[in-house]
């Protein structure tokens, strides 16, 4: 295009040059023609840009490794011109989001929509947008683009791996599955409400159910007898691992991958694992609590509730291994807060074996440790000098080993042995 601008322009002065030099008509002619395409080209340019209004329409800002995401577009003409050949790009940062449309002819107070559907393969926090619109006139002299710098945050939550079984020991309370017995007594777990009858005390009216009903209401209480679960992820530096074959966006982001395998990174893998396990937490309606520490703490308190569930999803789809807090000091940190009877799983790829100290005092407290090792050396990482699971079977702390390419539903669902 700017070769033939080029042209365009070198011809106009040959021939005002030579109109002069010689006084012929003809010259001035093809001057004058060439310069009313000239102003014919800009002035459809300028036409083309009036009246233009682009619409996106992103239902939710939260999506999910391994399913789709979708958007739908508008763009509408409100002036009393037609337009002609429009491309519209989007420069989002989510991976394989990228996309051009091309409308060909868009008629005056006329309205075209599409939809973009894309697979989430890469868990993290994506930008949508900026819009560029292009446009050429017709004699291909001159292209104007106009970018909308309009934006939005996208969160991919990661994978997650539906779970039939995830056997862990049982702290020192009673546990087992959910009675859902209905008690007299007051506890911590309210299930439902039912009308006020004689004898009920007046700590179990349900006060704003009562002001709604305009009659008295009491709440129902469960007795559940089971125990919190505590859920770790060590996202430390030192436990990172990744084969060369992974790529990062910008070096340091998210995975950069086109499948919806896990990529060969023991920090993906631990976190598809803790993504995984709060969600078997939630669906078995147990109580669980949250902590890593991603160059800041990270910390959900247990809680039975849906919200707990996302939260865990929102700190895990933008976790990256950027901590110096090594396991055994993040524990060490922690341990306070973990009562007796509590059960804490610790999913982490560290071949380290100074964090184990750090269980065995757990196990003196009758806290119930299990661990959920990511094997390092399966990703290709040098051997370490002993084994991780041998070490924690002769200190009889339960333990699951998954390895690189492992089913990890089937991983988990094993049996442990100590």
């Amino acid at each position: 295009m700017a070769g033939r601008r080029s042209v365009f322009y070198v011809t106009l002065i040959i021939c005002l040059l030579a109109g002069l030099g010689s006084g012929r008509a003809i010259f001035f002619d093809v001057a004058l023609v060439l310069a009313v395409v000239f102003f014919v080209a800009l002035f459809w340019l300028w036409l083309m840009l009036q009246g233009l209004v682009l619409a996106r329409n992103t239902p939710t800002k939260r999506a999910q490794v391994g399913k789709t995401f979708t958007e739908y577009f508008t763009v509408r003409n409100t002036a009393i011109f037609p337009k002609a050949w429009l491309e519209i790009w989007d420069y989002s940062t989510l991976p394989a989001h990228k996309f051009t449309h091309i409308e060909p002819f868009i008629a005056p107070r006329q309205a075209k929509h599409w939809q973009i559907t894309t697979p989430c393969f890469s868990r993290g926090e994506f930008r949508l947008g900026h819009i560029e619109f292009i446009t050429n006139d017709p004699f291909g002299l001159f292209q104007v683009r106009r970018v909308l710098n309009a934006t939005e945050l996208l969160i991919v939550y990661p994978k997650v791996v539906p779970l039939t079984q995830f056997i862990m020991p049982q702290g020192v309370l009673s546990g087992g599955d959910a009675q859902r017995h209905i008690t007299q007594n007051v506890t911590t777990n309210a299930t439902s409400v039912r009308d006020y009858v004689s004898g009920d005390s007046i700590n179990r009216i349900h006060w704003r159910t009562t002001a709604r009903r305009d009659k008295l209401t009491v709440k129902e209480f469960e007795l559940d007898p089971l125990v919190d679960i505590w859920l770790m992820l060590d996202l430390s530096m030192a436990s990172l691992y990744e084969a060369a074959s992974v790529s990062r966006i910008d070096g340091h982001g998210a995975v950069n991958t086109l499948s919806d395998a896990i990529p060969a990174s023991t920090e993906e893998y631990s976190v598809v694992i803790a993504a995984s396990l709060a969600n078997y937490f939630y669906e078995t309606n147990r109580s669980f609590g949250f902590i890593t520490h991603t160059g800041q703490r990270v910390l959900h308190l247990p809680e039975r509730s849906y919200h707990q569930l996302t939260q865990t999803l929102e700190t895990l789809a933008v976790a990256r291994s950027s901590s110096n807090i090594t396991l055994e000091q993040l524990i060490t940190s922690e341990m306070f807060r973990f009562s007796r009877g509590t059960t804490l799983v610790i999913v982490t790829a560290s071949d380290q074996p100074q964090w184990l100290d750090a269980l065995q005092l757990l196990q003196q407290r009758s806290v119930k440790p299990m661990v959920v090792h990511v094997n390092a050396a399966s990703f290709g990482r040098p051997s370490p000098k002993f084994n991780m699971a041998q070490r924690l079977a002769a200190l009889r702390i339960p333990a699951l080993t998954v390895n690189y390419r492992d089913d990890i539903a089937q991983a988990l669902a094993r049996r442990y042995s100590i």
